[in-house]
């Protein structure tokens, strides 16, 4: 008999999400079908949730048995994930991760963000705005802390930042995953270019993304080219502040779907290069693990989770300084063999990456506490 649980999200599920709030409830949802659980639902609005819960609430006092609760919050408070942004059901999930914990179902939930901790958060909405959002940030976190059994984080560096202290073994890491199936091209099968293909996608605006040391980094290597993919609304006004960028090295696209595939098809080289910034240190970004499924290497500095994580699953090269840096794409450049090569042990590592493995090992974890 397959096991039952609940997927919680306080959101619509987006099958063809664009950005990483959006592609990890549907991919993490889909991982848990794959495993073979049957997930029943509490998803989409306030009141396709609440209609949720009454059917599960009702299966419950009829005997039905649920394994465990996983939750993937949203990275806004959870009362006011409604498109109008009104708290206008600010008790419908937490009662409800109540009434599970009552009926001894272990709640697990991914904590996605904490920039409400950060002095930046603070500077970017006005005193108004904060006056409503910062307390019910604090909501959502004391439910937690009474109903919560295991907490998941990006990576445990962000424990540091948490309101309040988690009992460690209450705590697990749990990154991105990605789709190996999402149509990979071993470096040995790339058709031989001329430059060095080197490739970067996501945020580009200071001070967050600040991709300054990536630029100067392009400019001075000769036999280069920086394909770099943003949303086309963030470029406009983050080129003013990076000025003029050589041309013939660089090229700006905004594309996704199939168009973003045949990017990590064509690349010999994924790069993660920008100025420290702390909100981003423990961040682990969807895009190595997705340059990983292609089996593209990626080079990135030193000192931030992401490089943590590249240099323990074997992703690529971690440098700690541009200048080498520099050398390393010299001799990457000179000798393509070290890039097939590593292309190569992507092929069988990026299976250990996948959605089904994380989902796994949140399965694992509720699991053990059901039994305990």
């Amino acid at each position: 008999m397959k096991q039952r649980i609940i997927y919680h999200h306080p959101d619509v599920i987006v099958e063809n999400g664009d950005s990483g709030s959006q592609v990890r409830p549907a991919k993490m949802l889909a991982a848990f079908k794959n495993l073979g659980f049957t997930v029943d639902e509490v998803t989409g609005n306030s009141s396709q949730r609440a209609a949720a819960i009454k059917d599960i609430k009702k299966r419950i006092r009829e005997g039905v048995e649920y394994a465990f609760l996983y939750s993937e919050n949203r990275s806004i408070p959870t009362p006011l994930t409604e498109t109008h942004r009104l708290p206008l059901h600010p008790f419908l999930d937490h009662l409800f991760f109540r009434f599970c914990k009552h009926n001894s179902i272990p709640v697990g939930l991914f904590y996605r963000d904490i920039y409400w901790r950060f002095s930046m958060y603070k500077d970017k909405l006005s005193l108004i705005a904060r006056s409503i959002t910062i307390p019910l940030y604090w909501y959502d976190w004391l439910i937690y802390q009474h109903y919560v059994d295991h907490l998941f984080l990006p990576s445990l560096k962000m424990r540091k930042h948490l309101p309040t202290q988690w009992p460690f073994e209450g705590l697990s890491a749990l990154p991105p995953g990605t789709a190996p199936s999402i149509g990979s091209k071993n470096a040995l099968d790339r058709s031989p270019t001329k430059s060095l293909s080197l490739l970067y996608i996501g945020g580009t605006l200071p001070p967050n993304y600040d991709l300054s040391p990536l630029f100067m980094l392009i400019k001075n290597l000769t036999n280069v080219r920086l394909t770099l993919i943003c949303r086309s609304n963030e470029w406009d006004v983050a080129k003013h502040y990076y000025g003029e960028l050589p041309k013939d090295k660089v090229v700006i696209r905004h594309v996704s779907g199939e168009a973003l595939r045949q990017e990590y098809r064509s690349s010999d080289l994924f790069t993660l290069i920008r100025e420290p910034y702390i909100y981003l240190d423990f961040a682990a970004p969807v895009k190595i693990f997705e340059a990983a499924a292609n089996c593209l290497p990626i080079i990135t500095l030193g000192g931030t989770e992401a490089s943590e994580i590249i240099r323990r699953e074997r992703l690529g090269w971690v440098d700690e300084s541009l200048e080498d840096i520099v050398k390393r794409i010299n001799q990457l450049d000179q000798d393509r063999s070290l890039l097939a090569a590593k292309s190569a042990e992507l092929e069988g590592i990026r299976h250990n990456q996948t959605w089904e493995s994380r989902a796994k090992a949140v399965a694992e974890k509720l699991l053990n506490l059901k039994k305990s």
